[in-house]
């Protein structure tokens, strides 16, 4: 019975030992990711330090944000359509002015496809220090453009540019095809095979010809309720502003939308000043020409037509909010 006992425990023993040999170390495997996201970083240093040298003399590499809202230190898209992702870079130069640098692979390092400065005259003011791109067909073709945008920002608006670049298979060469530049309180929506950009009131739409990307104004009436208060203003390319009331009066969480007939292509500034302090934040803004009144008190808002520097012909709007 003993010698049965003592074989089986030295069977058990050799099973172990055996299954012992095959098992990893706990602590190499703990350090394995560890170890492969060192080298990845330092590859993605390696490539940076690569693409730097490609920058003007005295340019910082600026920051590309992305469709999701990643930021990162370039950006890939392939232009040329030969399956092969081209590179691009954004950088600010010594005069704050932005550029892009476009890279194609040339053997195992890249070389450069196109480069340019934008000549924006709002670069004094700030700058967040991102550029944005994304991808799009937007030439009635299978090529991809990329939409480049960024803005510069003054103490209350921003200040928008656009760029799309692509490939202009005639020449061989990238272009770009449309800039749209230092337009104030602007943003812009890339929707199927258009740009769209709204600024002060007007809605621009961008689209390609055939030959060049042409503009067209875009004229949308709100969706009025029948608890709102409506404003209809239009301007004339001269002459006074027409407002159809100088004076309305609204209830605590009732919406005024203001509503503008024309259709002319000039945009309009809508300003407004409350006659006390605590009275700056009664009528809460939802979007371009939509408020909802928060709360009591009286302020005068402005329409300034005509690019909204006509100030001879601006009309004030008494609005009184009660409870």
């Amino acid at each position: 019975m003993f010698k049965k006992v003592t074989c089986f425990l030295i069977t058990v023993c050799c099973v172990i030992s055996l299954a012992g040999c095959s098992m990893k170390d706990p602590q190499a495997t703990m350090n394995a990711p560890a170890i492969a996201a060192e080298e990845n970083k330092d590859k993605s240093d390696a490539f940076l330090s690569k693409l730097k040298k490609f920058l003007p003399e005295n340019a910082e590499l600026i920051k590309i944000t992305n469709l999701i809202g990643l930021e990162v230190d370039w950006f890939e898209a392939d232009l040329t359509g030969d399956q092969e992702p081209e590179i691009l870079i954004s950088f600010m130069d010594k005069d704050n002015r932005i550029g892009i640098i476009v890279l194609e692979k040339d053997g195992d390092n890249y070389k450069r496809l196109y480069q340019e400065t934008f000549e924006n005259e709002d670069n004094k003011l700030g700058f967040e220090k991102l550029v944005n791109m994304r991808t799009a067909t937007l030439m009635g073709d299978e090529t991809t453009q990329v939409v480049i945008s960024y803005d510069f920002y003054g103490a209350d608006f921003n200040s928008l540019s656009l760029h799309v670049l692509g490939y202009d298979s005639k020449r061989k060469t990238i272009d770009n095809f449309l800039s749209v530049m230092d337009v104030p309180k602007a943003n812009l929506e890339v929707k199927g095979d258009s740009i769209l950009v709204q600024a002060m009131g007007v809605t621009k739409k961008y689209s390609w010809d055939g030959n060049t990307f042409i503009d067209e104004q875009i004229f949308s009436k709100p969706d009025v309720k029948n608890d709102d208060v409506a404003i209809h203003y239009s301007m004339s390319a001269e002459g006074p502003l027409e407002v159809s009331t100088d004076e309305v009066t609204l209830k605590v969480g009732q919406r005024l939308i203001l509503i503008r007939d024309d259709k002319l292509k000039a945009g309009e500034r809508i300003m407004q000043s409350a006659d006390k302090l605590e009275n700056n934040d009664m009528l809460d803004y939802v979007s371009y020409r939509n408020y909802i009144a928060q709360k009591a008190g009286t302020l005068t808002m402005t329409i300034v037509p005509n690019g909204g520097y006509d100030w001879d012909n601006a009309k004030d709007i008494k609005i009184t909010v009660v409870e």
